[in-house]
C-alpha cells in the first residue's frame, strides 16, 4: 500500500472519511473492509477489558499475570514476621541465595565455610545438613520444642507449609523462627567470608530464639489460652493487669 511505519493516522483520513491508497492486495482489502466507520466524534481512549472500567489493579494483572500459587507462601505470613528475615527466607525458598555451589561465585572453593569441612555448600546443605546448622537447630530445639524433619530442603519446605499453615499463634512463632534461623545462618556465612568474624552455634541459636521472643513481646496479643501457651513456651512473663 506504499505506507511506511513513519506515516501518521491523519494521512489516511480526509474530511472525516478513510482515504487509503488504492490496492489490489486481497489481505489489505480484507482489513480495510473490517475497519469501523468514522463518525466524527472526539477521539477518546476506551479500556476494552473489565466491562470498560479501567483500574490500576486490572492493568497490573495484564502486564504482570499471576503465576500459580506456591505452597510455601503461608510460611512468609504471620504477625511475628520480620521483613529482612522473610526476604532471605523467600530467596532460600527460590534457591536464589549465592551459595558456594553457584558457578559465578569467585570466593572460596565451593566448600561450606560454616562447618569448616570439605562439603559442597548448597541450599540443601546449608538448611540444615551442615554440621554447624544442625548444632544451631539443637540449641533451638532445647529452648522452644521446635521440630524440623531435616531431610531434603525442598521436602522440608512442603512439610512446614502443611504443618504450620494455620493461624494459631504457636504456628506463627514457628514460621518466624524458621525465617530467623535461615536469616542468621546466611548472615553468619557472610560474616565469615567478608569480615573474617565468627560466632559459635550456641550463640547463634540463642540469638535466633531471642529474635523471635522479642518479636512476640512487641506484638499486642489478645489474652487467650493460645497466647498463654505461647508465652509459656517462649518463657515470656504473663502480663499482670494493674
Amino acid at each position: 500500500m506504499n505506507l511506511s511505519v513513519l506515516d501518521r493516522l491523519y494521512e489516511v483520513i480526509h474530511e472525516g472519511h478513510w482515504q487509503w491508497p488504492v490496492t489490489t492486495d486481497i489481505n489489505c482489502l480484507t482489513i480495510l473492509h473490517s475497519l469501523p466507520v468514522i463518525h466524527g466524534d472526539t477521539d477518546k481512549i476506551i479500556w476494552s477489558l473489565d466491562g470498560g472500567h479501567f483500574s490500576t489493579a486490572g492493568a497490573y494483572t495484564i502486564f504482570s499475570p499471576r503465576g500459580p500459587k506456591v505452597g510455601w507462601s503461608s510460611l512468609l505470613l504471620g504477625r511475628f514476621k520480620t521483613s529482612r528475615h522473610n526476604f532471605i527466607l523467600w530467596l532460600a525458598f527460590l534457591g536464589r541465595l549465592s551459595t558456594m555451589d553457584k558457578p559465578w561465585i569467585q570466593h572460596g572453593m565451593g566448600t561450606c565455610v560454616l562447618s569448616g569441612r570439605n562439603q559442597l555448600e548448597s541450599h540443601s546443605h546449608l538448611f540444615f545438613k551442615c554440621f554447624f546448622a544442625r548444632e544451631c537447630l539443637r540449641v533451638i530445639r532445647r529452648r522452644t520444642r521446635f521440630q524440623w524433619p531435616n531431610r531434603e530442603w525442598s521436602m522440608d519446605i512442603q512439610w512446614a507449609s502443611a504443618k504450620w499453615r494455620a493461624t494459631h499463634v504457636v504456628n506463627m512463632a514457628y514460621r518466624a523462627l524458621l525465617a530467623a534461623l535461615v536469616y542468621r545462618l546466611w548472615e553468619e556465612q557472610n560474616h565469615r567470608i567478608f569480615q573474617q568474624a565468627s560466632r559459635s552455634s550456641s550463640t547463634l541459636g540463642s540469638l535466633v530464639v531471642e529474635d523471635v521472643r522479642q518479636r512476640i513481646i512487641s506484638v499486642d496479643l489478645t489474652p487467650s489460652v493460645s497466647t498463654f501457651a505461647l508465652y509459656r513456651q517462649w518463657r515470656i512473663p504473663w502480663p499482670v493487669e494493674g
